[in-house]
């Protein structure tokens, strides 16, 4: 096997012990050398290994930016290489906008490229933002097989997953969620997190736009490169890894913390945002075909879904 063929962090040797599911797809996603997020073979749209609602013209950008109006600010995290940055602020220039990505910004961009490594200064009103954020947040993977607790691990040189009990550690990840039926997907950095983004915008709003199931969890896990999925734990650091987005996981947390939240699909919150300005928006024909299709119950606007979170003491008002 070749070197690329072996997660980022370890030696083109085959290892002798297991590695657990989420360290394995944290390295193969943000390793600082070879990681599929830290390097430039990762750019989605028609060249690269996925689609994503961003790359349809700008017009997810334009609504946005509709959206953004009254905000004082945008913190965006995992924005890339400012793509959708660019579309929101072309229609409001006046906004301060920061990025938060390992990504280097363009010459003369008009934000601010901030490291994930390093705190988030707060935006007291502002907007945390997150396009296809959570669905890359690595995960662990569980089971109850005959009344034992086992976890997902992926072995040696062939890369072949094996279940093996749960150690104290999982075991109370496990119980952590509501029981369900098959595999359970829990992302264990997820609430550290949402907290950290809570605080980052004092009475303000969060919106995340991803794809997701509303309740449960599922056995999603999977790969894409060149727009094809591929064979579990396949390419490391050439491959997206990506899993389905619990909705009603992100809802608890944050409900706990103190914030109400709304999920609609991506249809339903385009529309709310645009339907009363159409006419004021004046779509050229290319972008109503993007709009269409980010609309459609067919394609992406049924496929993704936007959670709106905002503090207990602040109306939810306009989405």
């Amino acid at each position: 096997m070749s070197d690329a063929d072996y997660p980022p962090y370890w030696p083109a040797s085959a290892p002798s012990q297991p590695i657990r599911t989420d360290l394995w797809i944290e390295a193969a996603l943000y390793d600082p050398k070879r990681g599929y997020y830290r390097n430039d073979r990762r750019e989605p749209g028609a060249d690269g290994d996925f689609h994503t609602p961003v790359h349809l013209g700008g017009v997810l950008g334009r609504v946005l930016a509709l959206s953004l109006a009254h905000s004082p600010g945008v913190i965006e995290v995992g924005g890339g290489n400012g793509k959708l940055a660019k579309a929101i602020l072309t229609h409001q220039p006046q906004l301060l906008y920061r990025v938060v990505d390992y990504s280097r910004p363009p010459p003369g961009a008009p934000w601010i490229q901030e490291s994930p490594e390093s705190p988030i200064s707060p935006l007291r009103g502002g907007t945390l933002l997150g396009v296809e954020l959570l669905d890359a947040l690595p995960i662990r993977r569980f089971r109850k097989s005959e009344c034992i607790e086992e976890e997902y691990w992926v072995f040696d040189s062939s890369w072949e997953p094996q279940w093996l009990p749960t150690d104290e550690e999982g075991s109370s990840l496990f119980h952590s969620v509501p029981p369900g039926e098959g595999i359970l997907e829990i992302r264990p950095s997820l609430e550290s997190l949402l907290t950290t983004w809570t605080r980052c915008v004092p009475q303000g709003r969060i919106l995340f736009v991803d794809y997701g199931a509303p309740t449960g969890w599922r056995d999603s896990l999977r790969g894409f490169r060149g727009h094809q999925q591929v064979p579990p734990f396949s390419k490391p650091g050439y491959t997206d890894w990506t899993a389905t987005v619990s909705w009603k996981r992100i809802q608890s947390l944050l409900e706990k913390g103190g914030w109400t939240t709304e999920v609609q699909t991506l249809t339903l919150w385009l529309l709310d945002q645009v339907e009363p300005l159409w006419e004021e928006l004046s779509f050229s024909p290319q972008e109503q075909l993007a709009f269409k299709e980010l609309i459609s119950p067919l394609g992406l606007g049924e496929t993704f879904q936007v959670l709106t979170a905002r503090p207990v003491n602040l109306s939810m008002g306009s989405n």
